[in-house]
């Protein structure tokens, strides 16, 4: 479980974004960061890693003070998939996913025959097992996207931290991308997630903290935070609100 206890954030003391945060991100769920930009989703998503954000009040992992933790410490409970992550790698899928495990072991320790299976097995759930063999530079970048969230299956780690994954992807590879985020819930994971997609949180039937600048933030489900007037409120533009009976699915179009 991760804390928020009357938490203010911003840089070096300055540019405070919020005073008073009080919020928890736990168990098998996904939540949606969202908010125009300059709102202070990145400096949230730095806040989220101990990656030197100026804050007061308390943030909580697993009953521990998130500044008590180690780099390697905190890469045991947590993994991050952030915007700028290298695919020029000279590597196999399956060995990359592997690199995974590197927390976990010691620094003389090579991964094991188990640790092959294991990242044999979460390719096989996720059902690109068939990528195993390729290099990771051949990969397409919606097939990246989908290896990236393979290796966040690796170890123990309850929390997955995801930037903008969604971001320049077309219709095939987001439907895909929501697939494989719902395994991951269902699997047990806690998936935070950054996006500039209010419809992706309703897809997911996420809970969404909607920051605005200079505006409260919104904590809630997706279905009583990402609504017309919150969205033309935040986000300063007129919004369309769509239904399709089919799938009873609420999505929103700026116009």
């Amino acid at each position: 479980m991760l804390e928020f206890k009357n938490v203010a954030y911003g840089w070096s003391g300055r540019n405070i974004l919020q005073t008073g945060l009080e919020l928890s991100f736990a168990g098998a769920q996904v939540y949606v960061i969202l908010g125009p930009n300059g709102c202070g989703k990145s400096t949230f998503f730095n806040l989220l890693q101990n990656r030197g954000v100026f804050h007061t009040g308390e943030i909580i992992l697993d009953q521990k003070n998130l500044r008590q933790y180690s780099p390697n410490e905190l890469a045991r409970k947590m993994i991050v998939v952030g915007q700028s992550c290298d695919q020029n790698i000279s590597m196999k899928v399956i060995d990359f996913v592997i690199t995974g495990f590197y927390p976990y072991l010691n620094v003389f320790q090579a991964p094991s025959r188990e640790h092959l299976k294991q990242a044999q097995d979460i390719l096989s759930f996720l059902e690109i097992g068939q990528w195993a063999k390729r290099s990771v530079s051949t990969l397409s970048g919606g097939e990246f996207k989908q290896v990236l969230l393979a290796r966040c299956l690796t170890g123990e780690r309850g929390i997955i931290l995801l930037d903008e994954i969604d971001l320049a992807l077309d219709f095939a590879n987001q439907i895909k991308l929501i697939r494989i985020i719902r395994k991951l819930r269902d699997s047990g994971k806690c998936i935070v997630l950054i996006s500039h997609n209010p419809n992706i949180a309703l897809s997911l039937k996420s809970s969404v903290l909607l920051l605005g600048r200079g505006r409260p933030a919104l904590f809630g489900t997706a279905e009583s935070v990402v609504t017309r007037e919150n969205l033309q409120s935040y986000f300063g533009i007129n919004v369309i609100e769509t239904c399709s009976s089919e799938h009873n699915l609420v999505q929103f179009v700026p116009v």
